[in-house]
C-alpha cells in the first residue's frame, strides 16, 4: 500500500484509493447542490446518501430555511417505532414527503441536473 501498487491497482475512473485513511472513495458525476436540515444519525446518514447520488450538500440558507436552487431537503425526527422516518423535499413552493431515504434518493433522480442559483 505505501508503495503505491494497490492504489494503481484499483484506479479506475471515478474512484480513488485514500492511503491517508485506507478508504476508496467514489466520485460521481454532480448532479447539483441541494440544502438540507436535519440533525442526529438520520441526517448524517441522509447527507452520505446525497453525496453518493452526486449532490453537494449544504446547510440552508437564511432564516426562510430555502435550499440552494430553491430545493430544500429536511430530515423530520423520528416519532415514535411506528414512524421509521420522513424525509420532506421542498422545491419552489412545492413541498412533498418520502417515507424512506431510498425513496427520497430515487424521487430527486428524476430531477433535471440542478445548478446553484
Amino acid at each position: 500500500m505505501l508503495s503505491g501498487s494497490l492504489a494503481a491497482t484499483f484506479q479506475r475512473e471515478g474512484v480513488a484509493f485514500e492511503s491517508a485513511t485506507g478508504t476508496f472513495q467514489v466520485h460521481s458525476p454532480t448532479r447539483g447542490t441541494v440544502g438540507m436540515a436535519g440533525e442526529g444519525v438520520a441526517a448524517t446518514w441522509t447527507a452520505r446518501a446525497l453525496e453518493r447520488a452526486g449532490f453537494d450538500v449544504l446547510p440552508p440558507t437564511g432564516s426562510g430555511a430555502t435550499g440552494v436552487g430553491n430545493l430544500l431537503v429536511e430530515v423530520l425526527p423520528h416519532t415514535g417505532s411506528a414512524q421509521a422516518g420522513v424525509w420532506k423535499t421542498s422545491l419552489n413552493g412545492e413541498t412533498l414527503t418520502h417515507s424512506s431515504l431510498y425513496d427520497l434518493v430515487a424521487f430527486l433522480r428524476t430531477m433535471p441536473v440542478m445548478r446553484d442559483a
